[in-house]
C-alpha cells in the first residue's frame, strides 16, 4: 500500500470571468473579462495499492477551500469558485481472477458546487461504475463496461449562464472494448 498526502495553496489573479455587462444575461454569455483574484488551498490523500495478491484498491479523498478574493462585483467576493467542490471522494476496487479475468468498480463522490456568476448550484451526487477484464490471448483483451450503474441524474457542472444551467452528467451506459494489439507493436516500448 501507498499513501500519499499533498496540501496545496494556489492563488491566481487576472481570472477569466463572465462580463456583467454582456453574460451571463446580456448579449453575449461567451464574453469574458480577466479580472480579479482567486485562492485554492486544500489537502489531497491517496490511498493504493494490494491488498491480497489478487486484490488491488485505490482511494482519494481531496478537500477544497476555494474563494474568490477580489472581483469587478463586490458581492461575489468570499463565494466559492465555480464548480469547485468543497469534497471529493473516489474509491476503485480490482479483484484478479483466474484465467486472465478481472472484476472491479468505483465510486466517485462529489459535493455541492456552485457557480456564484449565474447564481445557480450543482447538487452533491454518487456515481457507482462496474467493469469486466479478460485476456483472451497473448494480444486479445476484451472489456465489458457500465458507467453510472444506478442511472443517477446529476450536473457534472454549471454553466456561467444561469439560461443554460446544469451541465448533465453521463447517464447509464455499457461499452464493450475489444482490443488486438500486433506482436510488433507489444515488444516496441512506450514513449
Amino acid at each position: 500500500m501507498q499513501l500519499t498526502v499533498a496540501y496545496f495553496h494556489a492563488e491566481k489573479k487576472n481570472v477569466l470571468r463572465p462580463d456583467p455587462a454582456l453574460g451571463p444575461t446580456g448579449n453575449d454569455f461567451n464574453a469574458v473579462l480577466a479580472v480579479g483574484e482567486v485562492r485554492n488551498r486544500g489537502v489531497e490523500i491517496d490511498l493504493a495499492g494490494a491488498v491480497l495478491p489478487r486484490w488491488n484498491l485505490a482511494f482519494n479523498y481531496a478537500y477544497l477551500d476555494s474563494e474568490i478574493v477580489r472581483d469587478v462585483v463586490p458581492s461575489l467576493e468570499g463565494r466559492r469558485l465555480p464548480n469547485a467542490a468543497p469534497h471529493e471522494v473516489g474509491f476503485f476496487t480490482r479483484v484478479d481472477l483466474p484465467a486472465g479475468a478481472a472484476v472491479g468498480g468505483s465510486v466517485e463522490y462529489v459535493a455541492e458546487r456552485e457557480e456564484p456568476f449565474a447564481n445557480i448550484r450543482a447538487p452533491e451526487y454518487a456515481v457507482v461504475d462496474l467493469h469486466y477484464f479478460q485476456q483472451m490471448g497473448p494480444r486479445l483483451r476484451l472489456l465489458f463496461r457500465v458507467e453510472n450503474v444506478f442511472d443517477k441524474q446529476y450536473a457534472a457542472s454549471s454553466l456561467f449562464a444561469a439560461r443554460a444551467g446544469n451541465m448533465p452528467g453521463q447517464p447509464r451506459t455499457a461499452s464493450i472494448a475489444l482490443t488486438i494489439s500486433s506482436a510488433r507493436a507489444s515488444r516496441t516500448p512506450a514513449p
